[in-house]
């Protein structure tokens, strides 16, 4: 939330001239009025302005609110005022209305809604301007607005690239998959076998202003036999595999046979954005296909692959590049 500081400006009847003032958030103010303070018969206008999210979804509604005082003393002028808001892509209306003097005890509020259906992604700078529409003195304090377009989580991996997850579960079928040796190293021993799995990734569009985004939770559908070690975490930068926690994909081997299991990840935007989905209110799913050969009475080769099916229209089932294989050779305990 953006709160900008007190800006004043005041009347005097004798005198009248223009000059510039700094607050101190560093908003200019060009200010209309007579030197000294104000008196019995003179309104003094001040504003203080605020803008309800610093960042939001592109398509979100933003509240702004403009406060208005007359801080000259009590029984002095009421002070007649308008207001409006310009944005990159046009101005308010502009709204009008009166204030009477209290020493500034209580305020006037005047809403605007900054709707970024159109705005331009990025910075979007805001100017509140006010006016004391007797004495044509004019306040303008100035805010920005981080216009952001919604994140889609996805697969990263420095041979293959970036691979978003699918939109819907497919449970693959065995003959389909196409293995790729390169993708990540593995460790056996015991009746567990583990596998590196690749970055996750809040991938944008190239130079496009994104946000950052959660996973919320994680559903598993499958085998048992098949696990991960991802666990949900909170504001995933945009375009950088390297802010992604590390995790891996775990196999029991303990019985040969071929498993899959399909991960459901729930996901949703920083939660500090205007216009953030509710978390949990994204899906993106991948499957792993697992198989463990016994291959004597004491050894089990074991493989592991990771696949993300998409597009559901295709026939045939489409592996990310980088899909995983890992072999391993294990003597098993009689």
């Amino acid at each position: 939330m953006l709160r900008w500081q007190f800006g004043t400006v005041h009347r005097r009847n004798s005198r009248s001239g223009i000059k510039a003032a700094e607050l101190a958030a560093g908003v200019t103010l060009i200010v209309l009025a007579g030197w000294g303070g104000a008196y019995a018969g003179t309104e003094q206008l001040q504003v203080s302005s605020q803008i309800q999210y610093a960042k939001v979804i592109q398509g979100f509604q933003d509240p702004i609110t403009a406060f208005i005082y007359n801080v000259a003393p009590a029984g002095s002028d009421t002070l007649d005022y308008s207001v409006y808001v310009t944005t990159p892509i046009g101005n308010s209306n502009t709204l009008t209305g009166a204030k009477a003097a209290d020493a500034g005890a209580s305020y006037a509020a005047q809403n605007f809604v900054y709707n970024t259906t159109n705005a331009p992604l990025g910075n979007n700078q805001l100017n509140v301007i006010t006016t004391d529409t007797v004495s044509q003195a004019q306040i303008t304090q100035s805010g920005s607005v981080q216009v952001l377009q919604r994140g889609v989580l996805g697969f990263y991996s420095a041979a293959g690239g970036v691979v978003p997850l699918a939109t819907q579960p497919q449970p693959p079928a065995a003959e389909n998959l196409v293995a790729d040796p390169y993708a990540f190293g593995a460790t056996g021993g015991g009746e567990m076998a583990s596998a590196a799995s690749p970055q996750m990734i809040d991938d944008p569009p190239v130079g496009t202003p994104t946000d950052e985004l959660d996973l919320d939770s994680i559903t598993a559908i499958g085998d048992p036999e098949i696990s991960i070690t991802l666990q949900p975490f909170t504001d995933l930068a945009p375009d950088d595999p390297s802010a992604s926690p590390a995790w891996q994909i775990d196999l029991d081997t303990t019985h040969p046979g071929d498993y899959f299991t399909d991960f459901e990840l729930n996901y949703s935007d920083e939660q500090d954005v205007g216009g953030a989905d509710a978390p949990g209110s994204e899906h993106g799913y991948f499957g792993v296909f697992a198989d463990v050969v016994a291959v004597s009475p004491t050894e089990d080769d074991w493989s592991i692959w990771l696949v993300v099916p998409e597009p559901a229209s295709f026939s045939i089932l489409f592996v990310a590049p980088f899909v995983l294989l890992n072999r391993r050779t294990r003597r098993r305990t009689l």
